[in-house]
């Protein structure tokens, strides 16, 4: 039954979400495109006339969400008022591959950046673009709030029924339109046995899943890679595993995918899927009938392919069991503030075409691309995966804050690599499978002193000299109390952190810092200053007391062996610090079971001495090797994570904090309170809490912030 346009319905939770996020949204974010290429004679008359059947068949297609004195109501308008067409021109490269790109580079620059407004815009616009000689591309731009993947295959048979209707003259067999389906309502007992397992595998989840990753600011939405077709003798050796097993292929590429994330070095890992939840009497409409249902896969490096089959299809059927109910109402109910980023942290996306699917039209060819990038925020990664078998391409959409692109590439070549191992070998264990391993080998001789702002690491001179570095060998404690780190720095108190290297000239610097009197002053007599890398999160405070201003270096030290040096990248306080080893040593990173891990995946930092060394020696810090071959750093092993309302990256925060002008040095703590451990931040500043944490939120996303911010003046200040 159609909704009045005047009374409206409310929002479904996932729905309000949306419209929440698109208040405050500075470029669309939840959107992306459905796109058919044309070929042949093409009258933009009848292609209006077709996307209005669609409208008119599809009521959520048409619907609107305005804010009303008895909250924001969802309303359906008449077909003719929501119809938003336009027409553009776009030349077409002849280069292969050259006319969808030319189209997905025309949405990122004109749709992608218009954002939506929800009151007035339904969730689909249509484009048409004007190629020249008789080829043109229609683009739909599509928004999550009333649209989802299963919409896309509805809307291409019905616009494709009524333009052929169109152009032979006849009425669109559209009439009679399709209300927006009333939402299922979950079984309580299986919301009961959902409820209790998560409740016993969410406290396992105490760190973020082990992925290729980067370190960036955040509010650079979501992108998406290539997409990449999977070569043809892999699927179908796949889709084999799956029939002996009696299992579905998505099942098979769920366990690929388990193989994949076993490699990175991760146990237990949750998985979100977009699902389908529309059923018989609701499969025709288009419109969000999506659900994010979790689901956990147990990964053991002594398993076979065959065991993880048998462990993906156990996921899977939780999948299909709870598909129904509602994820904002199971993480509400799970009462764990990091239920939704621990759940939301991988994605996977699978909508089938309907068998049914007839596309044709006579006198025109039609082309579909049903790949096409998708900006939904939902989850920080989500691997799009569309099969027409035995075609099957695949692609990785991903937060740019968390996966450069670099890193959504190698996502995909390792998932490449873990179907053809699992597909070819499902008797070959888990822990055999090993990803090409990424290694930084130091200089062949030692270099002189980089400015840290490079993109090099600093690096220490060959001998001592006037000219050269004042070395300051600071407190061994990592982990003191801010206060009496910041008095020490004023020159109260020094003691040794670890042996410099040989011949580096060695001065304490008591004096010149207890001179400068305060942090606006430079140090007289101090040319540059070089720290423990470990504590170089009191940089920003040591930089201001630094006579050049600058901060070159620090000693790599792990045990009292100087494994090399170590600089910040830049001026950019998101960016890890950078290690470098020594001449003739080798840096790798490897996972809790030892193997070595690719480029982009973090993991424990070992060193390797020399040629004849057996093994690695692990240094107990944590890091991981760019794609152009840089070793960051990443914190103390055990100590990088604190669990809140996220993952709350404690290295990353004390580095963004102690950056901002004002500000000392600064701290992460987790605290006891009577409403559970809350993640702190101590900053020895004279600045008011609010105006930290709005410097934080201009670099780190909301849900990765400390729950409280608290402030100390620094000895010797005046309030």
């Amino acid at each position: 039954m159609t909704a009045p346009a005047t009374a409206g319905v409310p929002l479904t939770a996932a729905q309000l979400a949306l419209w929440t996020e698109e208040q405050t949204a500075d470029a669309a974010s939840n959107s992306g495109y459905l796109a058919v290429a044309f070929t042949g004679p093409l009258d933009e008359r009848h292609v209006r006339t077709a996307a209005l059947a669609v409208l008119h068949r599809h009521e959520p297609l048409r619907s609107v969400m305005r804010a009303t004195p008895a909250g924001v109501r969802l309303l359906v308008l008449p077909a003719a008022q929501a119809l938003s067409f336009r027409r553009d021109t776009l030349p077409l490269p002849d280069a292969p591959g050259g006319p969808r790109r030319a189209v997905r580079s025309w949405w990122e620059r004109t749709e992608q950046t218009r954002g939506w407004d929800l009151a007035t815009d339904g969730p689909i616009r249509f484009a048409l673009l004007d190629h020249g000689r008789d080829r043109a591309t229609l683009v739909m731009s599509l928004h999550h709030a009333g649209f989802d993947g299963r919409s896309k295959f509805l809307v291409a048979r019905d616009l494709t029924a009524a333009l052929r209707a169109a152009r032979s003259g006849t009425a669109p067999p559209l009439s009679a339109p399709l209300a927006r389906p009333a939402a299922a309502v979950p079984d309580p007992a299986t919301t009961a046995a959902a409820r209790s397992h998560w409740t016993r595998v969410l406290p396992a989840c105490a760190e973020p899943l082990l992925l290729p990753g980067t370190t960036a600011p955040s509010g650079g939405g979501v992108r998406c890679s290539d997409q990449v077709l999977i070569a043809r003798p892999d699927v179908e050796a796949l889709r084999a595993l799956a029939a002996r097993h009696r299992a579905t292929t998505f099942t098979a590429l769920v366990a690929a995918l388990g193989l994949q994330l076993a490699a990175y070095g991760n146990r237990h890992v949750p998985l979100a899927v977009a699902a389908d939840v529309s059923v018989p009497e609701t499969r025709d409409v288009a419109g969000a009938q999506i659900n994010v249902v979790p689901t956990d896969l147990p990964l053991d490096p002594a398993a076979t392919g065959d065991d993880l089959m048998a462990e993906a299809a156990a996921a899977v059927a939780r999948l299909r069991t709870r598909r129904h109910i509602p994820f904002p109402d199971l993480t509400r109910a799970l009462a764990d503030p990091c239920a939704r980023p621990a759940l939301t942290q991988l994605g996977l996306s699978f909508p089938r075409a309907p068998r049914d699917l007839d596309l044709d039209i006579p006198g025109l060819t039609a082309d579909w691309d049903f790949v096409s990038p998708n900006t939904a925020s939902t989850f920080e990664r989500t691997l799009q995966i569309r099969a027409d078998w035995p075609d099957c391409t695949v692609r990785l959409d991903h937060r740019t804050e968390n996966t450069g692109p670099e890193q959504a590439t190698a996502f995909i070549d390792h998932f490449r690599r873990a179907l053809h191992r699992l597909a070819h070998h499902p008797a070959a264990r888990a822990g055999d499978f090993v990803l090409p391993a990424a290694r930084v080998r130091g200089p062949a001789r030692p270099a002189g002193p980089q400015d840290a702002a490079s993109s090099t690491a600093a690096a220490l001179p060959a001998a001592p000299g006037p000219a050269g570095p004042t070395w300051w060998q600071g407190p061994p404690d990592a982990a003191q109390p801010v206060e009496a780190a910041l008095a020490r720095l004023r020159g109260t108190a020094f003691t040794t952190g670890g042996p410099p290297p040989d011949g580096a000239p060695v001065r304490r610097l008591c004096a010149p810092l207890a001179a400068a009197g305060t942090a606006s002053r430079a140090a007289p007599g101090v040319r540059e200053l070089v720290v423990p890398f470990d504590q170089l999160r009191l940089t920003a405070a040591l930089a201001r007391w630094a006579g050049d201003g600058r901060v070159l270096g620090a000693h790599w030290i792990d045990d009292g062996t100087v494994h090399g040096w170590a600089a910040l990248p830049g001026a950019d306080p998101v960016r890890p610090p950078l290690l470098t080893p020594a001449p003739g040593r080798t840096a790798t990173v490897h996972g809790p079971d030892g193997r070595a891990l690719p480029a982009g995946v973090p993991g424990r930092i070992a060193v390797t001495t020399g040629p004849g060394t057996a093994a690695p020696a692990l240094t107990g810090h944590l890091g991981r090797i760019t794609p152009d071959g840089r070793l960051e750093y990443l914190g103390r092993d055990g100590q990088r994570w604190l669990r809140h309302r996220g993952f709350i990256d404690v290295p990353l925060v004390e580095r963004v904090l102690a950056a901002c002008p004002g500000v000392d040095a600064a701290r992460v703590e987790a605290r006891a309170t009577p409403r559970g451990t809350v993640a702190v931040a101590v900053a020895v500043t004279a600045l008011p809490a609010a105006a930290l944490r709005a410097h934080l939120r201009e670099h780190i996303g909301g849900h990765t912030l400390p729950g409280r911010i608290d402030t100390v003046r620094a000895p010797g200040d005046n309030p």
